[in-house]
């Protein structure tokens, strides 16, 4: 919105200041969200998020297809889409993660799906066209991944003179020229050392750099259970995993070798990095999520089929035993219809249910399915309980609203110490300015203050609120 209301899509702000943490690609995309549905609304600001969670899904779909069966497309897209991570937390954000996964998910199935029809032309300029967008969505991790990906991917094939071919320093030329272009027009308005500074501190941030080493070992042990448990359910196929050829397995397909190595190399920078979160490596869920479910679809032996199926039964179950339990929830009292929806969902669960008993074949159907049905439960209760519990958010939108009608077509700066970033966004929404930081007071503007800025101050309040979890003051000043 800021890029907006100050007329310039290459230099990002925040408060009216500098922002350097990120170059602007999504801002652009957000930009267009806006334009496109031409309002400023919760819906424009999530939907290229939700957009890209959709599209790595049919990404998945399409590359599943072409490489191993139907099915296997399918069910790779599906079992994504119902990731538990993803699907019932970091879906609803408007954040800039899955956006940024999935180019950088094309960008890794760019350099196989071109490597398998010899376009090497294609594979580099298409590569690294995409990393250069990554980079302009989120700075130095798309270096890093072409860095690791690329010399990867060909000494695994055996094929590492590629990367010396013509064609590889036209992929370099389309990166350098992105990139590079972005930031030589950026330092027509502003100067580079700071965006470069913060861009480097952004990543080095969340390594051993300038991390503990008891944070390394801690990390060394949470980070493939977390990936685990965010996977889910992916990650009950791991059974299948547990053979003694499980390598030679891997090496029957191209597309499971692939993503084999790609994971393995690229995960590692991340899990020897304290600092890294889940949302870093979202792009690295799908290669594992086929890695595990080709497990699944080859799998031959009896033992696991019969393991497989009481797992799921026990899943499913437990999710019917959820369903009945929501009236006795307490941070759900209160909440419209929880009878009826405990009892609606508990029978479509339960039968369910039934038809795992009557069929096992279609086990995964069955847990997918279940998932879908508990996903509009976790809507009716959840998220309703949520902004119930958090409703300090709420206060501060309708904070916002009561300031703009003050306010009118006037100015108004934040004086000193700055409000939670909801207070700003649906400020800044309404009045359609950008709300800056600003040290100097005048006669003419709004103030926002603390009580404690105002020590031998005159001044007029027009309104009192809270946020960031401090009282506040919206204020005009008297004299200087």
């Amino acid at each position: 919105m800021e890029m907006i209301f100050n007329k310039n899509y290459i230099v990002p702000t925040e408060f009216g200041e500098y922002y350097y943490k990120k170059p602007p690609l999504y801002n652009w995309f957000i930009v267009f969200a806006y334009k496109l549905f031409g309002n400023y609304s919760e819906f424009a600001t999530r939907f290229f998020s939700v957009f890209s969670f959709v599209g790595m899904g049919l990404t998945l779909f399409w590359i599943g297809k072409k490489y191993v069966n139907k099915e296997f497309g399918i069910y790779a897209c599906l079992l994504f889409l119902v990731s538990i991570d993803i699907y019932y937390y970091f879906s609803v954000l408007a954040e800039i993660d899955i956006f940024y996964s999935l180019i950088t998910l094309l960008s890794f199935f760019s350099l196989f799906h071109f490597y398998q029809n010899k376009q090497f032309g294609l594979l580099f300029s298409i590569t690294y066209f995409l990393g250069a967008l990554g980079t302009l969505t989120k700075g130095f991790p798309s270096m890093v991944f072409l860095a690791i990906s690329l010399p990867v991917f060909f000494i695994y094939n055996r094929d590492f003179k590629k990367l010396f071919s013509p064609y590889h320093f036209l992929g370099i030329f389309i990166y350098l020229a992105i990139v590079g272009g972005y930031f030589f027009v950026y330092a027509q308005y502003n100067e580079l050392t700071g965006y470069f500074k913060d861009l480097w501190s952004q990543s080095s941030e969340r390594t051993l750099l300038e991390k503990s080493l008891m944070s390394l070992l801690n990390h060394l042990v949470a980070f493939p259970l977390e990936t685990l448990k965010n996977i889910l359910p992916a990650s009950l196929f791991l059974i299948f995993t547990i053979k003694k050829n499980w390598f030679k397995d891997i090496k029957r397909n191209k597309l499971i070798e692939f993503c084999f190595y790609i994971f393995l190399s690229n995960s590692l920078i991340y899990w020897s990095s304290p600092g890294s979160r889940a949302r870093y490596v979202y792009m690295l869920y799908p290669l594992l999520i086929l890695i595990l479910l080709y497990f699944y679809l080859m799998n031959d032996s009896e033992k696991r089929k019969k393991a497989f199926d009481v797992i799921c039964k026990v899943v499913i179950a437990c999710c019917i035993l959820l369903c009945l339990a929501l009236s006795f929830i307490p941070h759900f009292k209160g909440l419209a219809n929880i009878p009826l929806i405990s009892i609606i969902s508990t029978l479509i669960v339960s039968v369910i249910f039934f038809l795992s008993v009557k069929n096992r074949s279609f086990n995964l159907l069955y847990i997918i399915l279940t998932l879908v049905v508990m996903r509009f439960v976790f809507d009716f209760t959840v998220l309703p309980s949520r902004a119930k519990m958090e409703e300090q958010a709420q206060i501060e939108k309708e904070d916002a609203l009561r300031i703009a009608g003050i306010i009118g077509n006037s100015s108004v700066y934040m004086y000193g110490a700055p409000l939670s970033h909801t207070s700003v966004f649906y400020l800044e929404r309404e009045i359609e300015k950008v709300v800056g930081l600003r040290g100097r007071k005048n006669l003419t503007d709004y103030f926002i203050v603390l009580d404690s800025q105002l020590l031998n101050e005159k001044y007029k309040v027009y309104y009192k609120f809270t946020s960031a979890r401090q009282e506040r003051l919206l204020i005009k000043f008297l004299d200087y």
